[in-house]
């Protein structure tokens, strides 16, 4: 299926700023509709949060993210990091740095629902994607697809994504 999404608002980070643009983005709908009804998850029901939602493989870049996230912290010490995805090897690997590492306000998700998933979709603050290599990128036109702002790397295809 073919079509033409909303605006969506596209976030641009530099080294001194983000800008918001708004652009429509002409997309083929590559995943599943997720049919079930929104469910919010209720320990993040009033927290804001920032979310990623995949595999933790290392060419993802999550350390790297979860170091720009203590820095945002320091200006929102309320703000969460959602890392949403199978806990598998390379999570519990990640989990374990940042224990020792002393970062706070990052939540590891197992499973969520696919009425889980469309909540944090809707509620997420920013959905963020650091991949230093994407073959397609389908979260974050998943995320966009829910209204998320999306913050990507500019790594391979997700500029275009």
């Amino acid at each position: 299926m073919h079509g033409i999404c909303e605006p969506v608002p596209i976030a641009i980070l530099n080294a001194c700023c983000i800008t918001t643009h708004y652009r429509t983005i002409h997309c083929t709908m590559a995943a599943d509709a997720i049919t079930q009804k929104a469910e919010p998850l209720p320990k993040l029901r009033d927290q804001q949060f920032i979310m990623y939602v995949g595999r933790p493989q290392p060419h993802k870049n999550l350390r790297r993210l979860i170091k720009v996230f203590q820095l945002i912290r320091a200006k929102r010490p309320a703000l969460k990091l959602l890392l949403v995805g199978k806990k598998e090897y390379h999570a519990k690997k990640l989990e374990r740095w940042v224990r020792a590492n002393s970062v706070g306000n990052v939540v590891f998700t197992s499973f969520t629902t696919d009425g889980q998933l469309s909540w944090l979709y809707e509620h997420t603050a920013v959905y963020v994607f650091p991949s230093l290599s994407e073959g397609f990128g389908l979260p974050g036109l998943e995320a966009t697809t829910h209204g998320a702002p999306v913050v990507s790397s500019n790594a391979t295809c997700l500029l275009e994504v």
